[in-house]
């Protein structure tokens, strides 16, 4: 356990973060999650073990949902007295504002006692499997953070085990994050006049009734090639559906939550196709890399960006007519030419039986995956298939 990388990347006489030092003999283990706006913003969930505090930066933030497999990425050690910074840290290394998001004991079995806990956690994180439970005020119960085989050495994934406290429905952490907290007061502060409602408060948002739930995937772990299957790019956004009926747009997330004010040029945008129909895909916002980047979406109606987009991939009906059971070639097909003339609009394309291939280059190119989808799959609302 060794401060040395955390010192050479500070400047202290400019910086309010703590100094450099290793703590001995505090009487439970600690936790804190910072929600850390600097040039992304992130979430850092930091475990006290053996006098530092081991961190890793989580780009979409923790969930309660055991679904949600968020990436975390381990970067250098805390000092122990980093669990109380909250802040502004000024150009350079980390600059941005950084607020406590949680914070807590935690141990590694519910009744172990710290010492025990240490030696546990200390060869749990050796071996890349770190099995935790969480005592704070949003995070409760049991954690895992299970490292990545990848290309990158420091990539984990921190996975919330189902439990007592464990939720089914989807987790946002920005919802969880107070309307006073320093960074929406800075947000409020920086945002342009004509952008005045936080649109990321999903509590004021209208949820639809009788809305469309979206057919969902299986995850594996090994990418395969099959000439039955085609793969397509796993997009870093919100799965969103479209219903376009009599010239009416409605958009909506995968669990009912309107779309329509938060996205103004994705509805403009489906107000130009002259078709009723009903759209699956997922809204995102490119960088200049031309990838998706989840937290520019996150601040979307913070900045000026134009690069949003609405990828589609599917299509469940075309001018009344039911098309889920048609095979998914054939309703990509007519998807494709529903959308070709959209710039907004823009149709998620696919390569068929190089998986492993397109997996690499994905891996290569920092996305988040790909989806593998059986090209003769018909499209079954709601259900979790291992045909897709």
């Amino acid at each position: 356990m060794s401060l040395a990388k955390y010192k050479a990347k500070r400047n202290f006489t400019t910086s309010p973060e703590p100094s450099a030092i290793i703590k001995k003999n505090t009487p439970a283990l600690s936790f804190v999650v910072h929600r850390h706006k600097a040039t992304h913003l992130h979430y850092d969930i930091r475990l006290e073990m053996n006098g530092v505090l081991k961190s890793w930066a989580v780009p979409k933030g923790p969930s309660m949902n055991p679904k949600d497999k968020r990436l975390a990425m381990m970067v250098e050690d805390h000092p122990y007295d980093y669990k109380d910074f909250k802040g502004s840290i000024p150009s350079g290394y980390g600059a941005g504002i950084v607020e406590i998001w949680d914070k807590g004991k935690y141990t590694a079995t519910e009744d172990s006692a710290k010492t025990t806990t240490e030696k546990k956690l200390k060869a749990a994180l050796k071996a890349g499997n770190l099995k935790f439970i969480l005592k704070g005020k949003k995070l409760k119960g049991e954690f895992a953070l299970v490292k990545l085989k990848s290309q990158q050495e420091n990539a984990w994934l921190l996975i919330k085990h189902k439990d007592r406290f464990a939720v089914s429905d989807e987790y946002n952490s920005e919802e969880e994050t107070t309307a006073n907290s320093p960074i929406n007061k800075w947000l409020q502060q920086n945002k342009t006049p004509q952008k005045k409602k936080n649109w990321l408060n999903r509590t004021a948002q209208k949820k639809e009734e009788n809305f469309i739930r979206p057919m969902l995937a299986k995850e594996v772990d090994t990418a395969f090639d099959s000439k039955e299957w085609l793969y397509e790019i796993k997009w870093d956004g919100y799965r969103a559906i479209c219903e376009i009926k009599n010239g009416a747009v409605k958009l909506y997330s995968r669990n009912g939550l309107n779309f329509e004010k938060a996205y103004p040029p994705i509805v403009s945008a489906l107000h130009k196709i002259k078709h009723d129909a009903v759209l699956d895909g997922e809204i995102v916002v490119l960088n200049k890399e031309g990838k998706s980047d989840f937290q520019q979406l996150q601040l979307y109606n913070y900045n000026d960006a134009e690069n949003i987009y609405y990828y589609v991939f599917d299509l469940l009906v075309l001018d009344g007519k039911d098309t889920c059971e048609l095979t998914l070639a054939e309703r990509k097909k007519l998807l494709q030419q529903l959308v070709k003339k959209n710039p907004a609009i823009r149709f998620s394309d696919h390569v068929i039986n190089k998986g492993k291939d397109f997996f690499a280059l994905a891996a290569q190119q920092g996305l988040e995956g790909i989806m593998a989808k059986k090209i003769n799959s018909q499209y079954l609302k709601g259900i979790r298939t291992a045909d897709w």
